[in-house]
C-alpha cells in the first residue's frame, strides 16, 4: 500500500471517528435521539440503567388503568381541582397517571400543571396557565416528594410579588438557561454513562461486568451505597447520599421543619387571597423511608411526620400518606424505581380520596 494511501485511509479514519463522537456527543444530549439506541433494560425502572447488577433486575409491572375520558379535554380554567408536582402525578403516562386516578375516586375533574418548574415558580405557572383569579373557589395540591422540600422550600417559598407575564417569560428564560446548562454541562457525563448503559451495543456487557463484581466481590456502583438484598432493593442517591439534605441521613432540624411550614402558609395565604385557591400539601415519602430497616440500621428522624404535623398546626391542609404506607402490606413501591408500583397507585388514591372528599381535606 503506497504512503498516499495510507495517509487518506488515516484521514478518512478519522473523519469517521471525529462524525461518530460527535454522534455520541449530541446523542447523549437529546433524549429523542438516545431513546433510538437503549435496550430493554429501562424497562426495568428508573434507577436500573445506572445499576445494571442482575441480582436486582426486576421488572417493573405496568398498571392496567385507562386515562379518565372526562378529564382527556379538561381546561385549567374549568377543572375543580389544580394540580402541582412531578413525575409520581404523571409517570407511566402512556396507560395512566396518579392524576387520572385521583381524578375518578373524587368524582372531580383535575387538571395538571406542566413545564417551568411550577413547584418553584407557582406564580409563573398560574399566569402561563391563564388561571382566572375570579372564579369559583377551587383547590390546588401541590404534590412534593420528601426529598425535595428541604430543596425547594426551605429557604424561601415562590414569592407572591413575582407574578403577571413578566414573571412567566422571567421563568421560562430561567428554566431555559438552567436546562441547557444541566444538559450540556453539569450533567453531561451522566449522560454520557447512561448512553453507554442502555445502548443495545453497549448493554450486556455493562451489565455482564456490574453483576460480575457484585457476586464475586461485593461492588456496588458508588451511587447504590445503600441497599437490600432481601428482598433486592435499590434507592436513589438523592435519598442515600449524607452530605445532601436531601437525604434520609440529612439531621433535620426542628427549625428547617418550621421554616418550611412558614413557607409554604404563606404560600397559602397568598394563594387564597390573590386566586381564590386553597393549597393543600400532598407530600410523597422517600422509598428509603418506608422500607429503611431492610436497608439501613440507622433510625428514621421522623422527618415526615414532623413535617405534616407541623404544616398542620400552622394551619395548612395536608395530606399524610406517611401513615398508610407504613402500614401497607405488601411492596408499594417498585425494587428499582424510585416511583409507585400498581399497589402503591391505588392506596395512594385510597388515601387522596378519603382525605380530600367532600367533608375537605382532614387536617386537624
Amino acid at each position: 500500500m503506497t504512503a498516499s494511501r495510507k495517509d487518506t485511509n488515516f484521514k478518512t479514519g478519522l473523519y469517521m471517528l471525529a462524525v461518530l463522537c460527535a454522534l455520541i456527543f449530541v446523542g447523549s444530549k437529546i433524549d429523542w435521539i438516545s431513546s433510538l439506541f437503549v435496550s430493554d433494560v429501562v424497562n426495568y425502572g428508573d434507577l436500573y440503567p445506572e445499576l445494571t447488577v442482575r441480582y436486582f433486575k426486576v421488572e417493573r409491572v405496568h398498571n392496567v388503568h385507562r386515562r379518565f375520558p372526562a378529564n382527556e379535554d379538561t381546561r385549567a380554567a374549568d377543572a375543580d381541582i389544580l394540580l402541582i408536582g412531578d413525575s409520581f402525578l404523571d409517570y407511566d403516562g402512556e396507560t395512566y397517571t396518579c392524576a387520572d386516578e385521583f381524578s375518578k375516586a373524587l368524582g372531580q375533574s383535575i387538571y395538571v400543571i406542566h413545564g417551568g418548574d411550577p413547584q418553584r415558580y407557582v406564580a409563573a405557572a398560574l399566569e402561563r396557565e391563564k388561571i382566572p383569579r375570579d372564579s369559583k373557589r377551587r383547590k390546588l395540591i401541590l404534590e412534593c416528594v420528601e426529598r425535595n422540600f428541604m430543596y425547594l422550600y426551605r429557604h424561601g417559598a415562590p414569592s407572591p410579588s413575582t407574578g403577571g407575564s413578566s414573571a412567566s417569560t422571567a421563568s421560562s428564560v430561567v428554566n431555559l438557561a438552567r436546562e441547557i446548562s444541566h444538559t450540556w454541562f453539569t450533567d453531561s457525563e451522566r449522560r454520557y454513562q447512561y448512553l453507554l448503559n442502555t445502548s443495545v451495543l453497549t448493554s450486556g456487557f455493562i451489565e455482564a461486568v456490574s453483576t460480575m463484581k457484585f457476586r464475586e466481590f461485593g461492588m456496588m456502583p458508588k451511587r447504590f451505597p445503600v441497599y437490600s438484598l432481601h428482598p433486592p432493593m435499590v434507592f436513589s442517591y438523592f435519598e442515600t447520599n449524607p452530605n445532601s439534605p436531601t437525604s434520609y441521613f440529612y439531621p433535620h432540624t426542628q427549625e428547617d421543619i418550621e421554616a418550611i411550614a412558614v413557607h409554604l402558609k404563606e404560600l397559602s395565604e397568598w394563594l387564597s387571597l390573590d386566586w381564590n385557591l386553597d393549597l393543600v400539601v400532598l407530600p410523597i415519602p422517600n422509598k428509603i423511608t418506608i422500607y429503611h430497616k431492610l436497608a439501613t440500621d440507622v433510625s428514621y428522624d421522623d422527618y415526615l411526620p414532623r413535617l405534616i404535623a407541623e404544616l398542620r398546626r400552622q394551619g395548612v391542609p395536608t395530606v399524610d400518606l406517611y401513615t398508610p404506607f407504613r402500614q401497607a402490606e405488601g411492596r408499594i413501591y417498585y425494587s428499582t424505581d424510585t416511583h409507585w408500583n400498581p399497589r402503591g397507585v391505588d392506596l395512594a388514591t385510597q388515601v387522596v380520596a378519603g382525605q380530600l372528599g367532600d367533608a375537605g381535606t382532614s387536617d386537624h
